[in-house]
C-alpha cells in the first residue's frame, strides 16, 4: 500500500497528519480517499491559483505534481468510506 499526502506551502513533510492524508492506494488498485483529498479538490475549485505551490508526496516520499497525481489517479477505481 502506498499512502498520497497534499503538501501546501508552510507545511513540513514532519509535521504532516491525517488532514494532509490525499489516500492510500491498495493492492487492488484502488485508490481510498482522504481527508487531504477534499482539500485538494476545495483548493482546485475555490482557488486554482493556489495549486502551483502544491506538492504531492507519497510514502515511499516520491514528490510529484498535482497534473502527475491526478495522472496516476486516473489508472486507478477511487472508492469512499462507508
Amino acid at each position: 500500500m502506498t499512502e498520497y499526502y497534499i503538501i501546501l506551502p508552510g507545511d513540513n513533510w514532519k509535521n504532516i497528519g491525517e488532514d494532509n492524508l490525499l489516500g492510500t492506494v491498495s493492492l487492488y488498485e484502488t485508490f481510498w480517499p482522504g481527508t487531504g483529498y477534499e482539500v485538494l479538490n476545495k483548493i482546485a475549485q475555490q482557488e486554482p491559483e493556489l495549486l502551483e505551490h502544491v506538492t504531492i508526496i507519497n510514502s515511499k516520499k516520491t514528490k510529484l505534481t498535482v497534473s502527475q497525481f491526478l495522472e496516476m489517479l486516473e489508472t486507478y477505481t477511487i472508492k469512499q468510506h462507508y
